[in-house]
Parts: C-alpha cells; structure tokens; sequence
C-alpha cells in the first residue's frame, strides 16, 4: 500500500505535519485513538493557541508565574499570557484538521521506503518519525541514535486543586537538579515533579510535594521522559520532528510549539516533494538546514540548564530576579517566544 507520505507518531509533532499536507497520508501510532496518552503537563502560549484557532481546548489562561527558589517567591507578570490545554480535544482538533488516515498499530521495522507493522507493510518515499524521545524509527537505522544520556524523566498528578499562577519550585533538598510544578487547569491542577538527570525512581518526591498542599496523587500519574539535547532532525531518508529530533526546549522542557512548528515546515517541504517541486533528496537537505539553523539556541539553553542546576540556589535566585527586571524580562520573553513562533 503506498501513500504520499508516512507519519510515526500522532502527538503534537505528527499532527504537526499532518495538518499541513494535502495528499494521501498514513499516520501510524499505537494508541488506540487519537489523543490517547497524555505525558506531559500541556501548556503553551494563548496567543499560539489562537494563531492555530484552538481556543476551545484551553483549560486555563495564566498571565502570572511564580519561581519559589528557597525562601525567595519571585513573581513574573507575563507579557505573553499562558494556557494549560485538554490534550484529547487539542490532538482531536489537529487531526480534524489534516487529511490523513489513522492506523492503530505497532511498527515492527523498516525496509528502505516500506514501513512494517503488525498490521501490514506501507510504503512512501517521504518517512516521517514523529514517534517521541525513543526515535523508533531512526532508530532501526541507527542503533546508537538516541543518546543515553540526553534525557529529563517527569510525572504528574491532578488533583482537584485551584490556582491562579504557573509556579515552580527549585528545592535541591527534595528533587536535587530538578524542579516541582503547579499548572492550574480550572477546577483541578497539574501537581508534578521532573528530574533533569532523568532519574525515574522520582514518584516519593512528587507524594511528599502533594502531601504538602494536603492532597493525594489521583489514579491518573502520567508523564515520561523529553529530550534535552539536540539531535539530528534527519536519518537515512526520513525526516524527524519533535521529541524524536530532541525539539523540546531544554531548560523550560516545553515541547509543544517546537513540535507544530517544526512539524509545519517539515510538512511544508514534504508537501513539495509530494508536488515534484523538488526531490527527496533536496527536501531532506532543506529541512535538515532549517533544523540546524537553531542548534546553537538549543545548545544555549542546554548550557543554562546545566548552569543553573550545578550552583547553589542563592545564585540561581540572583539569576532569577535579574531576569524578572522588566526591560530584562520584556527582551528574554521576546527572545524565547521568537525561537518556535508560527509565521
């Protein structure tokens, strides 16, 4: 069975892609449906949302974020207001909006263009692997593809808890080099915990940080590992975005606008090589351009996040307030928001 193109994985990376092309798509993931499994806390820019025409799926706007760094509270007023997200509805309106076709299986391996699965083998010349940090893909062509360092792991809980403000707690004690987090979400919160080593043993941290507020971790714990390096956006003959390329920002660990925006220029040039614009060949060389052309803000970030979780807390606080000035903070926001704005 061949397609106009192949996507491994139906997150916010291959939606992404999806969205944007206009031929016979396959979208292949092991969920049962669309939307299933949600990992991570799902926030981003409301502003983003509204450029997508997705404000149905927001939770929450948050305007006001919280950095507790010892006995320092520092608060930021956001000049670019945030939103916490259902992430069904959100993955539900990015699929509705594709054309593609979805298909509930397993990917057992890769032969030149065929995709193989548990449900049969599919073909296309243009591979997308969208499959998350595990790269399932580039990882049958490279076996050493996906580094073993590289990697945050973190969970989450909601209970029913409200907040007004994003708020992040930097207590070495409890999690060391690693944060703790609330993002509200309406009548129930995100309570969560993550570790930047991408030590897994964290769930007694993240019961000792919900005890503290008086409630208990709810039946619904998820989370995972995200990526904290950069990596190739291309292997062999299939493009990578997302998780899978190491797109997540480091430091802030956000993932979903890097995933739709790289997703979209990738499903732009995709959609050129479906038009006999340019070849395979080509479109793999000007994703893989486009990609690497902001390596060097992802090795800043990494840099900062190493920084800042190799000092003491004292130093880290002095960073934060610093940042918080407001022409500081006005031009870093700015900065920030500019490295995966949609165009």
């Amino acid at each position: 069975m061949k397609y106009d193109a192949i996507i491994a994985g139906a997150s916010f990376a291959g939606l992404g892609v999806a969205k944007v092309l206009k031929g016979n798509v396959l979208l292949i993931d092991r969920k049962f449906e669309i939307g299933d499994g949600q990992t991570s806390a799902c926030c981003s820019y409301e502003y983003f949302l509204a450029k997508l025409g997705y404000e149905e799926a927001i939770l929450q706007v948050i305007d006001v974020e919280v950095f507790h760094c010892g006995s320092e509270d520092i608060v930021s007023h956001l000049n670019y207001p945030l939103a916490t997200i259902d992430y069904k509805k959100f993955c539900q309106l990015l699929f509705k909006n594709s054309r593609a076709q979805f298909l509930s299986a397993k990917i057992l391996g890769l032969k030149g263009n065929k995709v193989v699965t548990d449900k049969g083998e599919f073909q296309s010349d243009c591979i997308v692997d969208a499959s998350g940090w595990q790269a399932v893909l580039a990882s049958l062509i490279r076996n050493d593809f996906v580094p073993k360092n590289g990697k945050s792991f973190g969970i989450e809980t909601t209970p029913i808890y409200k907040n007004e403000a994003l708020e992040i707690w930097v207590n070495p004690k409890m999690m060391p080099k690693g944060v703790f987090w609330i993002f509200p979400c309406g009548d129930f919160s995100r309570l969560g915990i993550a570790s930047y080593l991408g030590k897994t043993n964290i769930k007694e941290g993240l019961e000792s940080f919900v005890k503290s507020f008086g409630l208990k971790i709810t039946e619904e714990l998820h989370g995972g590992f995200f990526p904290s390096k950069f990596r190739e956006p291309t292997a062999g003959n299939i493009f990578l975005v997302g998780d899978s390329a190491g797109q997540c920002l480091p430091l802030t660990g956000e993932g979903i606008r890097p995933a739709i925006y790289f997703g979209k220029k990738c499903g732009e040039i995709i959609q050129q090589i479906i038009n006999k614009e340019k070849t395979l060949e080509q479109g793999l060389k000007d994703y893989r351009d486009f990609a690497m052309s902001h390596k060097k803000y992802y090795t800043f970030l990494l840099a900062l996040q190493k920084i800042l979780t190799n000092v003491p807390n004292y130093l880290v606080a002095s960073f934060t307030k610093f940042v918080n000035l407001k022409p500081v903070f006005k031009y870093c926001e700015k900065k920030y928001i500019d490295l995966a704005d949609l165009k």
